[in-house]
């Protein structure tokens, strides 16, 4: 087996497949032959021996086909180039959709994921805080190509080939989640689920992962076996990231009794937890003091303990009629305590009391502003008040997720009306259902950085806009897709303008309302801006002359932030400037304005990127900033020629 490698690591058991390799083929309007690439021609392979007079002369490359006569074709003819390595992709601006002022855009990439993940990695690596991904299934129809080829239900190589894919593209991946706290979650159905597990086990060895349900609908009728209804999240928790419980509408009261129920709730469980507690006998009635607790063995008929006048002494009961006693929730000395905040309240008569003390965990809370309760005073008992009276609860779920929002088909009717088009993509995940994946992740990261590098027709980028718009955050998706099918300009792009600006192209408003936590008009829009890039190929010397500097400049936007909207008039303008200055970074290429250009550094900005060759000169200037500095094109090079990525 030529070229393959046994992805085992020596292993004997576990996940072992071939790693099969990757190739890319590229338009020849996108990527242009040099001397010694290889081209696709009609479905045959040929070496470049020459370029000449607008025309490629190519040598086929296999010995039966060598014998011929060399194959001439026209420079701009239609044929496919195989990428080089190392290769330097960079991000050529195609659009934008502005409805925000000062707000962080969303970013969508067109362009194959494998080489813009490693292009990210630039400006990303341990920045990400939460990637979700609905990769191709390898359920044997046309829904994903292999080096450039749709792979068959009976190619013997089909599960290697998927898991190899899959695997290339992880390893990247990984380098641009943050290691402290980030999630990965990737949908899947049982094709390759259990692949897939494994996979993200060995991959992930430190990391908790769990697989939630997820029913997506009715399923087909299929040929074999039982109808399909249900895919799969794999949610990989990186560092300390844990999912967030979630407000699920209801609401409690925050006092409970102090008299502890259920299990372990006799006094035998905690001596210590068994005292009278003392109670006036008018009104207002309140605890006056808490008395000791009663040593074990005595009990409290014959303890003889006499109140102090002007009260009654409250014990806790027994567990049914002539059971043991129970306790009380607390010791003496944290009930001293609770009474002294005011979070103990009396209810009831005299010869019927009954004492609640406040949570104190919910207590903290509250003090802290992360409730939106507030304490407005103190009842006649000397307990507080709170405003509103009570707290709402919060939730996690199981792993079986079961909601009709849910349903593939409600995420195709979206997707058709924001585009105006029937049937626009195939199978497109519920927003809904995206939407309340990553919130548990995600929710309490206003400012999170979220990645899809399988974005399709835009869902998770279009989920993140909803959890914007909810709470008030300024989090950031960068979406990914190819153009297979024309999908990134007919029907991502078109979807993601749809939604921020709640109208079609031709300015008539899109009617209709969203579900779920937020049942907004369509027609609302999100305040959000968006950029639209092409992912394309740079030849090393362009770079290295400077000629790619418009197309490494939003590397530089994105590493900063992607604070306001990049133009394309600053985009162009950056080859004509001596420097340049952006809210979020600056950029110099003439060192002899350096003076000029230290005087609109701010506190604000994220990075300084410096354009020399001279490592002195560089790092001269670099002492000048507190900032991350940047040498280009060394930095961007360097970054692409890693080979420890792909």
């Amino acid at each position: 087996m030529k070229n393959m490698s046994i992805k085992n690591d020596g292993r004997t058991f576990g996940l072992i497949y071939e790693d099969r390799p990757e190739e890319l083929w590229l338009e020849s309007t996108d990527y242009k032959p040099v001397v010694g690439s290889t081209v696709r021609v009609n479905g045959a392979d040929y070496n470049v021996e020459k370029i000449e007079d607008d025309s490629l002369w190519l040598e086929a490359n296999n010995k039966r086909e060598r014998e011929r006569e060399s194959v001439k074709v026209p420079l701009n003819a239609d044929y496919k180039v195989k990428l080089q390595t190392p290769a330097y992709p960079v991000l050529q601006f195609i659009d934008s959709v502005q409805n925000a002022k000062d707000k962080r855009s969303q970013i969508l990439i067109q362009g194959e994921n494998l080489y813009t993940l490693k292009l990210l990695t630039f400006a990303y690596a341990g920045k990400v805080d939460c990637i979700y991904i609905d990769p191709p299934y390898n359920t044997g129809s046309t829904d994903w190509k292999y080096n450039n080829n749709f792979v068959h239900p009976t190619d013997v190589y089909r599960h290697s080939k998927w898991l190899s894919f899959i695997e290339h593209r992880l390893r990247i991946a990984k380098l641009l989640l943050n290691p402290a706290n980030s999630c990965l979650i990737v949908a899947i159905d049982e094709t390759e689920r259990d692949e897939l597990g494994l996979l993200l086990k060995q991959m992930f060895p430190e990391s908790l992962i769990q697989m939630a349900s997820v029913i997506t609908g009715g399923g087909n009728d299929p040929s074999v076996g039982f109808n399909k209804s249900i895919e799969y999240l794999f949610f990989v928790m990186i560092g300390s990231s844990t999912p967030q419980k979630l407000p699920d509408g209801n609401k409690k009261t925050p006092w409970i009794p102090l008299q502890r129920s259920g299990n372990h709730s006799l006094r035998s469980d905690r001596p210590k937890e068994f005292y009278p507690v003392f109670i006036s006998t008018e009104k207002p009635y309140r605890v006056v003091s808490v008395g000791s607790p009663l040593p074990e063995g005595i009990d409290r008929e014959s303890a003889n303990i006499v109140p102090p006048d002007g009260t009654e002494a409250l014990w806790p009961s027994r567990h049914k009629k002539n059971g043991p006693y129970l306790r009380w929730y607390c010791s003496s000395e944290g009930l001293r305590d609770l009474l002294k905040k005011g979070l103990v309240k009396v209810k009831g008569h005299p010869g019927n009391f009954s004492v609640s003390i406040f949570s104190k965990p919910i207590f903290e809370k509250i003090e802290s502003g992360e409730l939106e309760n507030h304490i407005v005073g103190y009842e006649e008992d000397g307990s507080i008040k709170i405003d509103p009276p009570y707290v709402a609860t919060s939730h996690l779920p199981n792993l079986n997720w079961s909601s009709s929002d849910y349903y593939t088909a409600v995420g195709s009717k979206l997707v058709d009306t924001l585009t105006g088009k029937s049937k626009a993509f195939p199978y497109p995940k519920s927003l809904y259902a995206v939407e309340d994946a990553i919130r548990f992740f995600v929710a309490n990261k206003p400012n999170a950085l979220i990645l899809d590098f399988f974005a399709g027709s835009g869902t998770t980028a279009h989920a993140v806009m909803r959890l914007n718009k909810q709470d008030g955050g300024r989090r950031v998706c960068v979406s990914v897709t190819n153009n297979e099918n024309k999908i990134c300009d007919e029907v991502t792009f078109p979807r993601l303008k749809a939604c921020i600006t709640g109208k079609y192209p031709d300015g008539s408003v899109i009617e209709g309302t969203y579900k779920g936590r937020d049942e907004s008009s369509i027609k609302e829009g999100y305040e959000e801006n968006l950029e639209y890039f092409k992912l394309c190929y740079a030849d090393r010397e362009n770079v290295e002359l400077g000629k790619e500097l418009p197309r490494i400049l939003p590397l530089l936007w994105m590493s900063s932030g992607s604070k306001k909207l990049l133009t394309q008039e600053e985009i162009q303008e950056c080859t004509k400037a001596h420097y340049m200055i952006f809210d979020s970074f600056g950029l110099i290429t003439q060192y002899r304005f350096i003076s000029e250009f230290l005087n609109y550094i701010t506190n604000e900005m994220e990075l300084i990127a410096i354009s020399t060759f001279d490592d002195e000169r560089y790092q001269w200037l670099a002492s000048h900033f507190a900032k991350n500095c940047y040498q280009l094109p060394q930095a961007y090079v360097h970054s692409m020629e890693r080979e420890d990525e792909i």
